[in-house]
């Protein structure tokens, strides 16, 4: 009991709590990652093709598609629109669109460092992070 009161405890505290302040694109990805929610992914998007129904997910390319995917709702129940979990999640969404849409030279790549899910959370990549790619297969 005495080590979480020892002032070292609390400095690291709330240099956590800050660090959890900043966290304001929360995911819905549990301890399996990308390479876990891909099956359910696959039966999600099945489930859609099956119903009849357009595939909300094809209106984002490349490592948009997972990323925004792992902070959303499910979408096959009701009419397959996307939750996210954020206003913030769904202002990337709507700039990953709107780049998209704009990208008819074809200036962005498939490359982490020059893609439309960088570009659009106006963030630039970290060597050793990765966002929408699984670390075991690759491009998702």
């Amino acid at each position: 009991m005495e080590t979480t009161k020892s002032p070292f405890f609390e400095h690291v505290s709330q240099e956590m709590k800050g660090k959890k302040a900043k966290h304001n694109k929360p995911h819905k990805m549990g301890r399996k990652g990308y390479y876990g929610k891909r099956k359910e992914w696959h039966e999600e998007d099945e489930k859609l093709v099956a119903e009849g129904k357009e595939n909300p997910w094809e209106q984002y390319p490349g490592r948009s598609r997972p990323y925004l995917r792992a902070t959303s709702e499910k979408t096959t129940s009701g009419s397959g629109n996307i939750t996210f979990s954020s206003p913030l999640v769904a202002e990337v969404a709507d700039k990953v669109k709107r780049i998209a849409a704009q990208d008819s030279d074809g200036s962005f790549t498939r490359v982490r460092e020059n893609d439309v899910l960088t570009e659009a959370l106006e963030n630039p990549e970290h060597r050793g992070r990765v966002r929408g790619v699984s670390s075991l297969l690759g491009w998702g």
